[in-house]
């Protein structure tokens, strides 16, 4: 299973446990579960959120 170059940036960044992590881009079901667990966390902010 190839891993998306995205997927492994978001876990990178919660690794460093930042107060926001900013996703601008999902494309792949594997990418959108890794902002789903960040957003889980409390660290996700999506664009255009305010």
């Amino acid at each position: 299973m190839q891993v998306s170059p995205f997927v492994d940036q978001i876990r990178n960044a919660l690794r460093r446990e930042p107060s926001i992590v900013r996703v601008l881009e999902a494309q792949d079901k594997a990418t959108i579960a890794s902002c789903v667990e960040a957003a889980l966390k409390g660290r996700l902010q999506g664009q255009g959120a305010p």
